[in-house]
């Protein structure tokens, strides 16, 4: 898997789709409790969890609790990618010069042979 050797030693490649990729999946999996909030904060909708549950499940199945699923996917996909995946890059590019004068400073260090 000699692509995915190379592909990891580009470490901002790898921060920016790994963070897009888990901020997707983690908005999927957070997609019902979302909805319920929604639901509840409703104007006239139920005020309880069971409520919501059974008053979306009654109307439009499973499937109610995961409407605009894919659009809510992309968008924080993409948001966590530049703030979590960014705010990565950043800090290496912030810590690059502190380890190259350290290692420039043990490089001088060294004694002559």
């Amino acid at each position: 898997m000699r692509w995915l050797e190379e592909w990891q030693g580009e470490k901002h490649q790898w921060h920016m789709f790994a963070s897009g990729f888990f901020g997707g999946a983690i908005s999927l999996v957070t997609q019902p409790i979302d909805t319920s909030i929604a639901r509840m904060q409703k104007d006239g909708g139920p005020k309880t969890i069971r409520g919501v549950w059974t008053e979306v499940v009654g109307r439009h199945g499973i499937q109610g609790f995961f409407k605009g699923g894919v659009a809510r996917i992309f968008h924080s996909g993409y948001h966590t990618a530049v703030v979590a995946g960014g705010g990565l890059i950043i800090y290496d590019w912030m810590k690059a010069p502190q380890a190259s004068d350290a290692m420039a400073t043990d490089a001088d260090n060294k004694p002559q042979p």
